[in-house]
Order: structure tokens, then sequence, then C-alpha cells
């Protein structure tokens, strides 16, 4: 718990190695009341505010989980009858976002492999239809160069 002034001007602000700077290293502390200049209430009871944002670069969804662990570890310690609420929490939005993202890249994914299927599906079968074609046309023009008469020529035909 933090007391007096000499409390507060002990805390660690960072530590290197064995060396810590502590608040009173970098600052002077000063006993002394001042009139609140903001209010904070939620749902009409008075209440605190504490801001917690990631870095730059870090994973936020990782780093609200990591704050949602530190206050059910430390949420034990507290008085029974302190209350608390998570407020802009956007890790359940941004969740549902990669989730649809996810079934997008994965739909859009299906769509292209069965158009690339019906399409070779559809090139063999023309293949294979010009291919007797030819083979056919083929026979025929034989058969007539040769002067064949048309019974001939059906029998020709495949």
């Amino acid at each position: 718990m933090l007391k007096t002034k000499e409390d507060i001007l002990n805390l660690p602000i960072k530590a290197e190695g064995d060396q810590v700077v502590l608040l009173g290293d970098i600052a002077t502390g000063e006993l002394t009341f001042e009139d609140p200049s903001s209010y904070a209430r939620v749902e009409g009871k008075r209440s605190i505010t504490l801001a917690v944002s990631k870095r730059v670069g870090e994973n936020i969804i990782e780093t609200i989980e990591a704050v949602k662990a530190v206050i059910a570890s430390e949420s034990e310690q507290w008085p029974e009858n302190l209350e608390y609420n998570l407020t802009g929490d956007k890790s359940t939005d941004i969740e549902t976002s990669l989730n649809d993202l996810f079934n997008n890249v994965l739909a859009a994914t299906l769509l292209v492999m069965i158009v690339i299927v019906w399409d070779f599906s559809v090139f063999a079968v023309l293949y294979w239809s010009v291919w007797r074609f030819q083979v056919l046309f083929y026979q025929v023009f034989c058969c007539w160069t040769c002067k064949a008469t048309p019974s001939i020529w059906l029998s020709c035909l495949p």
C-alpha cells in the first residue's frame, strides 16, 4: 500500500540488471491536495479509469488476454465490494473479423477450385469431341479421295 510520500517515491520505474531507477530519482513529490479535474462514473457510481494500450507491433488479442489474466489473478486480493468492468475491449470484434476473413478466404478458394475443375472438365469434353470429329473427318476424307462409295464410307467410320 502507498501511504506516505516515501512509498510513492520508492516505486521502481525501470530495472536493468542490478540497477533500479526509482520514481524519486527522476521526480520530486509533494503531499498536496488538489480538486479533481475530472470525474469518472460507471452506471452512476464513482469509479477510476485505467487505460491500457498495446505497444506498436504487438498483438492486441494477446495484450487483452494478458490484461484479463492479470485482473483475474489480482482481483482475489481486492475487497469483495469492489467491482470492475472492461470497456473498449476490441479483441472480440477483431476475432470476429479474423474468423470472417478466414471463412471468406476458404469460400473463395473452394469456388476457384470448383471453377478450375469445371473448366478442365469442359475443356476435356470439348477436346475429345473435337478429336473424334477430326478422326471422323479424316476417315471420310480418305474414303472420298479413294473414290469409295458411301457404303464403304460407313465401313470406314469408327
